[in-house]
């Protein structure tokens, strides 16, 4: 099914570029850069993630309950903790909750601060439960009395829109329920799988087409074009080494520095990372990257 988004796309694209070409009788040059920017910019909407739609305060996914079984057996949370605010601090976001109810509650934590978070992704418009550790070790029970208040640790480390969610129970009842500590915010972002599979298809596709322009009309532009189109198939992959040695001693330099030579390390490399995940090389990428930067600490 994935498949069938940028090939949508592109004949979709294709449709709507005959049509305009035809109404405003375009050809030549102008046809075909209109006819360019019409097929990138299908494309390119296709390999977005719209994460836009799922409310912040919509109930908890039911798979939670259908896939994990956290509610069998136990009452719906009557005593509903309050978020008062949200503070970022260096690397997660403190998030002040008080037990405004009369009955103590309780949460699972590895301190009063570190409280198990069950994280929550947008997909296709609803809230899916995400990565999370059925088994946190050292983890105890920790008491919110009423009337008291206590910051909790919420770090969001998924690359899509998350919200972060606590399982809270009623001391001395069976009552217990999932409670919304915090939301990122609306984004739409780059979609790594759809954006690799278009890029290889438009690849693939570019290839077929300078082999048939070689050797049926043997024209020397396509050839320089293949040669290109190699080059920069080989350099991408050799580039990420060179590229996290200098990120590493930008960062080392300067650790205060702006967080962007990172970020676009991250999102450059990002399509990268896919397929060496797809094809069970990431060891081997990871390797090559920590033999140019030792411990550089980037993820790829």
């Amino acid at each position: 099914m994935t498949i069938l988004i940028p090939a949508l796309a592109v004949a979709f694209a294709a449709f709507w570029m005959r049509r305009v070409m035809r109404t405003t009788g375009l050809r030549g040059l102008w046809g075909k850069g209109l006819a360019a920017v019409i097929v990138l910019l299908a494309v390119s909407a296709c390999c977005l993630r719209y994460e836009l739609f799922a409310l912040a305060a919509a109930p908890p996914a039911s798979a939670w309950q259908v896939d994990h079984h956290f509610f069998d057996n136990v009452e719906p949370l009557q005593n509903i903790p309050v978020v008062v605010s949200n503070v970022i601090h260096d690397g997660y976001l403190g998030v002040t909750v008080t037990n405004r109810g009369t009955t103590t509650l309780q949460y699972y934590a590895n301190g009063p601060s570190d409280i198990q978070i069950l994280p929550e992704v947008e997909e296709h418009g609803q809230w899916m439960p995400g990565n999370w550790g059925a088994c946190y070790s050292g983890e105890s029970d920790y008491e919110l009395a009423p009337t008291r208040e206590v910051e909790l640790r919420v770090q969001f480390s998924d690359g899509r829109r998350e919200r972060a969610l606590a399982l809270i129970r009623e001391s001395g009842s069976d009552r217990a329920g999932l409670v919304v500590l915090a939301v990122e915010d609306r984004q739409i972002s780059i979609d790594p799988a759809t954006l690799l599979l278009t890029l290889s298809t438009g690849f693939t596709a570019s290839c077929i087409w300078l082999t048939v322009r070689i050797f049926n009309r043997r024209e020397r532009w396509a050839k320089w074009t293949a040669a290109a189109l190699v080059g920069a198939m080989l350099l991408y992959p050799l580039s990420v080494g060179p590229a996290a040695a200098l990120l590493t001693r930008q960062l080392r330099a300067h650790p205060a520095g702006p967080e962007w030579p990172l970020t676009a390390y991250t999102r450059a490399y990002a399509p990268l990372g896919a397929l060496a995940e797809i094809i069970g090389a990431k060891k081997l990428l990871r390797a090559y990257v920590e033999w140019w930067a030792p411990k550089n600490g980037s993820g790829i």
